[in-house]
């Protein structure tokens, strides 16, 4: 059964109901609470669950590439997420910048919705452990929610696919042949380029043996570029010559994750950033009941993956409900976008004084929320400090509908809008 979630309106004194698919009931009134009503409107919609829409599909075709392999295909309703679960299980720092009000939604000081699929892993670990193993990994798909910049490339609202696979210590035979089964053909390996070797390379976690992380890595790299791979396949011929594609591993950074990688694709000319991945860490594994096992675990993010293969220009698109895009795509198919009109844009300019307080998201956040979709991007275009100390920022917010021609009066009376809330919900002095 569906329970009802009471989030306070910051520009509103009585309380707000949502539907968060829970079975609980949470405490809101407190000073953490920032869930705007933007976010609370697209509850529900479940895009990667809906036949035929690119997300739902990608998941699909994504989780096809992982079809035989001993995992559990999961995928998760509520977004609502302790703190501890979101954070402190994966080993985030208490300082960290993602724990801010600014970065994070927050339903109460404990509480938050998830800011990656990866708050699920310590979860799905678990079951694993208490299961004995039956089953060698998962592959989670969600909702996830991070307050952002306003551009064609991010939304406060996407989705992951999260992804884990381990092997017993003991059991090396069973990793040589996994290692085995995903061997790269010749045609393909002239298509990767490695940089993250782990020659003389000392970010190792401690507990596992060069080899074994060395395994592990081959499999995982492998893996995950045998999936991208065959998904570039399916793509229509459009002009791209498939045989410039190519793939690159590089180094990065995770709190879960020990050593870490990042996958890019050379699409069209420029590298592309996928997906993060890397070997688990074993302390993770361990607080889950999972004892002298080793894996690896990846995160994607299905948007971005469907904008580079189905050619969509814009991220709002994925929540539209116009019939001219939705009726473009048909179930388990990777189809090339076809736009059907560019309406014109008309932009805005706002200026303010801020303090020490001011950030960014905060004033991205009130946009998506007095204007909704209608904002294509936002751009600073001027900055000064006087000799007093007081700082200027000057913001174009650029207005275009991806389904009609916006008037110029109703523009006009969403920034009218837009410059009472900043004013009001912001400590800032309008210019």
């Amino acid at each position: 059964m569906n329970s009802m979630l009471t989030l306070n309106c910051k520009r509103c004194s009585l309380p707000k109901s949502i539907n968060f698919f829970c079975r609980r009931s949470y405490n809101t009134l407190d000073a953490w609470s920032n869930i705007p009503e933007h976010i609370k409107a697209k509850q529900g919609r479940r895009l990667f669950l809906q036949s035929g829409h690119p997300l739902c599909s990608l998941r699909e075709l994504l989780q096809q590439q992982f079809k035989g392999k001993p995992i559990n295909f999961v995928e998760k309703d509520s977004p609502v997420v302790s703190t501890i679960t979101n954070f402190d299980s994966l080993g985030i720092p208490k300082t960290h910048v993602s724990r801010s009000k600014s970065d994070t939604y927050y339903v109460n000081k404990d509480t938050c919705l998830r800011t990656h699929t990866s708050a699920h892993q310590l979860e799905e670990f678990q079951k694993l452990a208490e299961s004995k193993m039956s089953k060698k990994g998962f592959l989670i798909t969600a909702d996830v929610y991070r307050r952002d910049e306003v551009d064609a490339s991010h939304y406060p609202i996407f989705h992951q696919m999260e992804g884990a696979y381990l092997w017993d210590r003991n059991d090396r035979e069973s990793i040589l042949k996994d290692v085995e089964s995903v061997k790269l053909d010749k045609n393909l390996e002239e298509l990767v380029i490695d940089e993250a070797t782990l020659e003389n390379h000392d970010d190792l976690q401690a507990g596992y043996s060069s080899q074994e992380t060395e395994l592990v890595s081959i499999h995982l790299k492998n893996s995950l570029t045998l999936a991208i791979h065959n998904l570039v396949l399916m793509t229509p011929d459009t002009g791209l010559d498939k045989s410039q594609v190519r793939y690159r591993w590089t180094y990065d950074s995770f709190p879960f994750t020990q050593p870490s990688f990042q996958l890019e694709i050379l699409w069209k000319g420029a590298w592309l950033e996928i997906l993060g991945c890397g070997v688990v860490r074993e302390n993770i594994l361990t607080r889950a009941g999972i004892q002298n096992h080793v894996g690896w675990a990846f995160g994607i993010g299905l948007e971005r993956l469907a904008m580079i293969l189905y050619g969509i220009p814009d991220i709002r698109l994925f929540w539209t409900t116009d019939d001219r895009f939705c009726k473009q795509f048909t179930p388990n198919n990777i189809t090339t976008f076809q736009p059907y009109s560019k309406y014109p844009l008309c932009y805005k300019d706002i200026s303010f004084w801020i303090d020490e307080s001011f950030t960014a998201n905060d004033f991205f956040e009130v946009i998506r929320d007095v204007c909704k979709d209608l904002v294509e991007s936002v751009d600073l275009i001027d900055q000064y400090t006087t000799k007093a100390g007081k700082t200027s920022l000057c913001y174009r917010v650029n207005y275009r509908s991806m389904e009609k021609s916006l008037k110029n009066e109703d523009v006009d009376l969403l920034q009218d809008n837009l410059r009472k809330a900043i004013a009001s919900s912001l400590n800032i002095q309008l210019r």
